[in-house]
């Protein structure tokens, strides 16, 4: 035991240290966008992009119908604005066009359910809702699981359409026949929604485990009546008449005799009631056998998908993987025997644990609320319950911007341009030399529902010419300003720009003439004052032409350039669709933001927004831990994996040839290697598998596992295993270092005995060892924490070199990081004491007394966290 238990332990360590660095991918088969009705429409969005494409059709249609606001809307999911919503839907119901082309009418239809579920979920108070929950259970019918079969083959058929009109590599053409879509479409027309007889055994079950409990109690009572025995001691009736002894005498013995009759009868009903489920199982056994073939059948699709999603996450494919999950979930527990009993128990679990929802650090709570929710979402009770709890208690988990500052410096640039003039001015030449000196900038204008930058042209024009008036040639001199302007709007779906405009004014002074004559002078001077501001304006104009066409062209060919990088990036989005959050981008206070947001059905997104600092950095990122933990748990949730498996999965995860989990060889200690060598299984908790926690600025990975076998060993441990870390900088080198001992704890709720103490605490002395070199964890970071040469978008980058870490601070579930462009300056590690409090110094003799050596802090992972 003791050597299972080090051997385990092992594999434990390596494991939660490969989560941590599994984290930092963010790679996952799985993005639910929470409640039902959000998905509907970020699917309906995302399909409705891939049919438009690009190029000016899809300009135009992208105008009219405000798609830009419609993807912020979408992707704000229960937050999303109703007014908004409801614009858009009278858009999407104004135009025929909208009801003749599928993805319009999708987008139509799922803004209507979404709208109406909203609606609901913002004007009632959600204890209101779930008291109307508990008067509104609707039990599946034969008529809605056929309904979503009709759903998912209209999905089914969407997703071969769609197949069919792409050139697909030899490799996708592999993954695309591996998705089963003929035999899934074949079950689905094959299959009979028989569902349980109304007397079943799930019901006889409950009232089977009612009338136990029930003879408990009376068992319990006939024990705790007093037995007569002969005693020497006086009995407490020797005080009694004889006619009161035997009046309680008497008492005792009716009331043991009615607990006996009780007893009897209940005994009898169970029986009964044993004989009754005996009966209907071995009748229902056919419809039961052929159900839980069907369901291994499209448990096995689904899971096919899962696996596929990194490579296929178009919005087809990730669309039609929803709409089988919802058919499966639906058939399963429409065909069970007793959901009714279920959904009361998940709705009083819920109201029992929703409270925990207001403590914003009680992760354990917020993941049972969650449970709940996934198992009303699932059977489509409820729909409007969720989406209220959603929308008060999930909100985005990553943030980004990009400073307009940051825009200017990479992308504006001088205009100096000087032209020789040679005109005709109502038949008289005009000769000279004129220059032009400004910038092209960007402006970002707010706008809550879309990039909107506005290309700006500025240019002073200063002129020196002379006018032919034969036989007299008139001097001038004209100043003035021109300006073009031409607005650039994208979302992820596409980007577009407005005609671009120019204003211009002009000021043209007479600097005299040749003729020596004054007489001659005044008469010139007075004709040109007479003609001034026809002169300005002519002039004007003639400018405001120029610069409008030149600005135009210059503007066209970096709008395409742009559109093609664009389309590059878009294109990306769909083809990842599966993998990324919701997202949308907006402009505000002279920024490019990012918005996200990655939830589980049966997990939330952030449960409070972030801190705003007043650092001007040029890139900065928040990201809350519920955004790896939402990322990595779908992989383990529940599961049980052998150590072989489970470092498949995670050299995947990883995308790498090396095993994680591999142990280490010690060398001339082979007994120690094949102890080491042993296959193990680890089941992981139904809740919180894998927790990642900011805090206190430093992070931490929890595993929560429930079973753990090695050969004949089997520990029910029930235990979390909670490593820390945290940036340590030496000499200019940013590590990720192991911070203090791990912490093993019990699982909230869960039974402890002797055999769980017992592995408790060998785990501790292998995890926590005297000498800690044995579970030391150093692992060198890039500078800056900008990984330039494994990202293709930094790589050879000379901006990605000039970034420099001017923020890193961790607190209450948040990582902020941000950086700073310094031009010219090339890659270098700086940071600010002040402005990067998670990062400690090592000191030691070689650094100078500048280094920054932050105060220890405190530490609070906890299991319930």
């Amino acid at each position: 035991m003791h050597h299972s238990g080090q051997n385990i332990s092992s594999q434990c360590y390596r494991l939660v240290t490969a989560l941590l660095f599994v984290s930092l991918i963010f790679v996952t088969p799985s993005r639910s966008a929470a409640s039902d009705t959000t998905q509907e429409l970020v699917n309906a969005v995302g399909r409705l992009n891939v049919q438009l494409g690009s190029g000016s059709t899809a300009e135009g249609w992208r105008k009219h119908l405000q798609l830009h606001r419609l993807e912020v809307q979408a992707a704000k999911g229960e937050q999303a604005d109703i007014n908004a919503l409801n614009q858009l839907y009278q858009l999407f119901s104004a135009r025929p066009e909208c009801s003749q082309f599928q993805p319009f009418d999708d987008v139509r239809i799922a803004l209507e359910n979404h709208i109406r579920c909203l609606q609901k979920a913002t004007t009632q108070s959600i204890d209101s809702l779930l008291d109307e929950a508990n008067l509104e259970f609707k039990p599946i019918t034969r008529e809605w699981m056929e309904s979503h079969r009709e759903l998912l083959k209209y999905e089914v058929d969407q997703l071969q359409k769609f197949q069919k009109a792409q050139t697909f590599s030899p490799l996708r053409l592999q993954a695309i026949e591996s998705m089963r879509l003929g035999e899934l479409k074949r079950l689905l027309n094959e299959i009979d929604f028989e569902l349980a007889p109304e007397i079943s055994e799930g019901k006889i079950n409950s009232q089977l485990l009612d009338l136990k409990k029930q003879l408990e109690k009376v068992v319990e009572k006939i024990d705790a009546m007093p037995v007569d025995e002969e005693s020497e001691a006086p009995s407490p009736e020797a005080s009694l008449t004889e006619n009161e002894a035997g009046s309680q005498a008497n008492g005792k013995d009716d009331d043991l005799k009615i607990l006996r009759r009780e007893e009897i009868a209940l005994k009898e009903k169970i029986e009964s009631l044993t004989n009754k489920r005996n009966e209907i199982r071995k009748e229902d056994g056919p419809r039961k056998k052929k159900r839980a073939e069907n369901l291994k059948t499209l448990y096995e699709v689904e899971a096919q998908f899962a696996r596929l999603q990194i490579d296929m996450g178009d919005p087809y494919t990730y669309s039609t993987h929803f709409a089988l999950e919802k058919f499966t979930r639906i058939y399963r527990y429409g065909t069970e025997d007793n959901l009714q009993e279920e959904y009361f128990k998940n709705l009083l679990r819920l109201r029992e644990n929703l409270r925990r929802l207001d403590d914003p650090v009680d992760r354990r709570g917020a993941a049972l609320v969650g449970n709940s929710l996934e198992w009303l979402e699932h059977t489509r009770q409820a729909p409007c319950l969720v989406a209220a709890i959603r929308a008060k208690y999930s909100f985005p988990n990553v943030y980004m911007h990009v400073s307009g500052d940051l825009l200017n410096r990479l992308g504006s640039r001088p205009v100096n341009e000087s032209r020789e003039i040679c005109e005709d001015v109502k038949g008289s030449p005009l000769r000279g030399h004129a220059s032009t000196s400004g910038v092209v900038s960007f402006d970002l204008v707010d706008d809550p529902d879309q990039i909107h930058i506005s290309i700006r042209s500025l240019a002073n024009i200063r002129s020196q010419t002379e006018l032919d008036q034969d036989p007299i040639l008139v001097q001038l001199q004209s100043n003035g300003q021109a300006e073009a302007r031409r607005s650039l709007v994208a979302n992820l779906g596409g980007l577009y720009a407005d005609a671009p405009y120019a204003a211009a004014n002009m000021d043209t002074q007479l600097c005299g003439t040749d003729a020596g004559l004054k007489l001659v002078d005044k008469i010139v001077a007075r004709k040109f004052a007479e003609g001034k501001a026809n002169t300005d304006a002519s002039a004007a104009s003639k400018i405001r032409k120029e610069i409008l066409e030149k600005f135009r062209v210059e503007t066209d060919k970096v709008i395409a350039q742009a559109q093609v990088a664009f389309g590059k990036i878009r294109n990306a989005g769909l083809e990842y669709f599966g993998l990324m959050p919701v997202l949308y981008l907006h402009t505000a206070n002279h920024r490019i933001n990012l918005v996200g947001k990655r939830v589980n059905r049966w997990n939330f997104a952030a449960p409070n927004y972030p801190d705003y600092s007043s650092l001007q950095n040029d890139i900065e990122i928040r990201l809350h831990d519920s955004l790896p933990s939402n990322y990595i748990e779908p992989f383990f949730r529940g599961k049980t994996f052998s150590n072989a498996e489970l470092g498949n999965e995670l050299k995947r995860l990883l995308q790498t040839d090396e095993n994680p989990l591999a142990p280490k060889n010690n060398k001339g200690d082979e007994k120690k290697n094949k102890e080491q060598d042993k296959p193990f299984t680890i089941t992981f908790s139904e809740i919180r598998p894998v927790q990642f926690v900011f805090d206190d600025n430093r992070l931490a990975v929890i595993v929560s596992a429930t079973k753990f076998t090695q050969e004949d060993k089997k520990i029910n441990a029930g235990l979390t295993i909670t490593l820390r870390f945290k940036f340590v900088q030496e000499n200019g080198q940013l590590f990720l270092v192991r911070d203090g001992d791990t912490d093993l704890a019990y699982i909230e709720g869960q039974e402890k005995d002797a055999g769980i103490v017992a592995f408790r605490s060998i785990l501790n002395s292998k995890l926590n060892p005297e000498d800690q070199q044995q579970t030391e964890m150093k692992v060198a970071l890039p500078a800056n924490l900008l990984p330039l040469d494994k990202v293709p978008a930094l790589k050879g980058k000379p901006i990605a070199r000039e970034l420099h870490l001017n923020q890193l601070r961790i607190e209450r579930g948040w990582l902020y990081v941000g950086w700073k462009h310094v031009p010219g300056s090339g890659q270098g590690f700086a940071f600010s004491p002040q402005e990067t409090p998670a990062i400690s110094t090592q000191v030691n003799a070689q650094f100078s007394d500048n280094y920054y050596s932050p105060p220890v802090v405190s530490q609070n992972f906890g299991d319930s966290r």
